[in-house]
């Protein structure tokens, strides 16, 4: 006989035993069709991140119009003419080709500051060459220009007692540049300048409307010119004060 309370249940029977009532599934949309309104649009990738704005509400910009911006090459290029305010007073570079000027050309009393690399001239005056007789030479000044169109001022020691590799060298390179286009290198084995001839023909350079006394004064200026013995660098070789 049941016990009071449980009702008709068998005691056998377990709840998940018992079937339970499963609410009926709506049947998935057909691809492409769209949700209905006041439902909830899945979200891209499951993520909850916001959808990409479509092509139609982006904000224009400059680049959906190439043309406003494009230029014609050959309209753009401007006349431009270079003034030249300074120019070396240096050796050739191994690196670049040189040409020498075909017929500028100075010699004088040069002298050159070790410390620094700077070049000086020195003025004819038998009290100062004699105060600075262990550091001027016999120089050669020759207007010379790279590839690149860079006017420089090519100093030359020439002269002296004794033969220098160095200086014969430099003078033989000096004479082929006058007439084809060479790169001055130096030899540390042979003591002495080698010289590169360009792989092809180069064409004649085009040199700045400027004299030799033009060029002359943009590369040493009144700085460089040395005319009194109270000038700041023959106060630092002879060790006075002023």
């Amino acid at each position: 006989m049941p016990r009071s309370g449980r009702g008709n249940r068998d005691v056998n029977t377990r709840p998940e035993d018992t079937p339970q009532e499963i609410p009926d599934l709506e049947p998935p949309l057909p691809f492409g069709e769209a949700i209905p309104n006041g439902e909830d649009e899945p979200s891209p990738g499951g993520n909850g991140a916001a959808p990409s704005p479509s092509p139609a509400a982006r904000k224009s910009d400059v680049f959906d119009d190439l043309d406003s911006i494009r230029i014609d090459p050959k309209r753009e290029q401007l006349a431009t003419r270079v003034t030249i305010l300074r120019i070396a007073v240096r050796r050739p570079k191994p690196q670049e080709f040189i040409r020498a000027h075909p017929s500028f050309e100075i010699t004088l009393h040069g002298l050159e500051d070790r410390e620094n690399g700077d070049h000086y001239i020195v003025k004819p005056e038998p009290g100062l060459l004699e105060l600075l007789r262990a550091f001027i030479h016999m120089t050669l000044i020759v207007p010379s220009i790279n590839r690149q169109g860079t006017v420089f001022l090519w100093p030359l020691k020439i002269g002296g007692d004794r033969t220098n590799p160095w200086n014969d060298t430099a003078r033989l390179a000096l004479d082929a540049a006058r007439h084809h286009w060479v790169s001055v290198r130096s030899n540390r084995d042979s003591g002495s300048y080698d010289i590169v001839d360009p792989i092809d023909p180069l064409p004649d350079p085009i040199w700045p409307d400027r004299d030799f006394p033009a060029l002359m004064r943009l590369g040493y200026g009144n700085h460089k010119f040395i005319d009194t013995a109270d000038h700041p660098i023959v106060l630092n070789l002879t060790g006075r004060i002023l």
